[in-house]
């Protein structure tokens, strides 16, 4: 299957995009060490030519190391791409490996990567305008056994907020989709007055929230954030929102308290519990990808299968640092932030 990822070098003012065919779910793992040995993982890949653009659906993770201008922009990795705490946590450890450098987070993915070196054929990487759906708005707000507490809808009307929480995998998509009849929908029902949302570190809820979404009807602006790029393209949301200012707040859940005038309230987890889990990641040992599928080619060689590989999954030259110099050098950082 593989993670698949576009890296990119900017210097001279020219880029250079390389294919990895392994990276995505790892990148955070590669890229925290700083620009040196960054660039030089980037470099050990042969160069890509333009074909080798991935569009929105395979590009799984992804990073511009601008040499010229002292800029990062990335995204990817498996747990700071979906968990907002662990990811700011994990930006601000990386600021310091990382001196000099403007650090950001491509919130769209390959099309912000493909937006900063102004790539010139941005409409094929990204997906066709989705159907609308039919959205099923009523079961967003019932907790059931395997429906999960998923994000938090907070409404504003008449200075009175009421607060909604919504359960079940891409309920918050699923409340955008309905458009302009989730207000006649949310009048039906009761919030809460105030609402906690369950803390990361307990073993209930293992997961921070993914979505939440305001709706300011005295105003009539709509506010939105997620913790993944929105299913729904923000040209859809306005024809489906016609009377709205739509305000897309992308990870910011703070603002969205504020909103509520702190009547809703994100727990997160114990900072030392997020810097562990960064350790793990980010020390962990790597395995080379390559060497499980030469070893699925063996097999089905000896199968009688004949087998193609395209030969970018052996072009990874993984990320060579001993584990015990990671383990030190994440334990300065630690020391020195202290």
């Amino acid at each position: 299957m593989g993670q698949r990822a576009n890296l990119i070098i900017v210097e001279n003012n020219e880029y250079t995009l390389y294919y990895d065919h392994w990276a995505a779910n790892s990148l955070d793992s590669y890229l925290f060490w700083g620009p040196e040995r960054a660039t030089a993982f980037f470099r050990d890949h042969e160069k890509s030519g333009e074909e080798y653009w991935l569009d929105t659906v395979w590009c799984e993770g992804g990073a511009v190391i601008d040499l010229d201008l002292k800029v990062l922009l990335f995204f990817g990795g498996e747990d700071i791409y979906y968990d907002i705490p662990l990811r700011k946590m994990y930006l601000k450890l990386l600021k310091a490996m990382w001196p000099g450098y403007l650090i950001k987070w491509a919130f769209n993915g390959v099309l912000d990567l493909a937006a900063y070196v102004s790539y010139n054929q941005m409409d094929r990487l990204g997906e066709p305008t989705q159907p609308m759906r039919k959205a099923d708005l009523e079961s967003c707000f019932i907790g059931a056994k395997g429906r999960e507490l998923e994000g938090v809808l907070s409404v504003t009307n008449q200075k009175v907020v009421s607060i909604h929480p919504f359960f079940g995998y891409d309920a918050g998509s699923n409340i955008l989709w309905s458009g302009e009849k989730t207000g006649q929908n949310i009048n039906k029902q009761t919030g809460h007055s105030y609402f906690e949302f369950p803390d990361l570190s307990t073993e209930s809820y293992a997961d921070f929230a993914r979505e939440g979404i305001h709706l300011d009807f005295d105003n009539h602006v709509l506010f939105y954030w997620l913790n993944r790029p929105l299913v729904v393209l923000e040209k859809q949301l306005e024809l489906l929102w016609p009377n709205w200012t739509i305000v897309n707040l992308l990870d910011d859940y703070k603002e969205h308290e504020a909103l509520t005038q702190m009547k809703l309230t994100f727990f997160g987890c114990d900072n030392q519990k997020l810097i562990e889990q960064i350790r793990k990641i980010v020390c962990r040992p790597y395995r080379d990808e390559a060497d499980t599928a030469e070893n699925l080619v063996v097999t089905l060689e000896e199968n009688g299968k004949n087998v193609q590989v395209n030969p970018f999954i052996f072009a990874t030259n993984l990320f060579d640092m001993p584990v015990a110099l990671r383990e030190q050098l994440f334990a300065d950082i630690i020391n020195e932030m202290k």
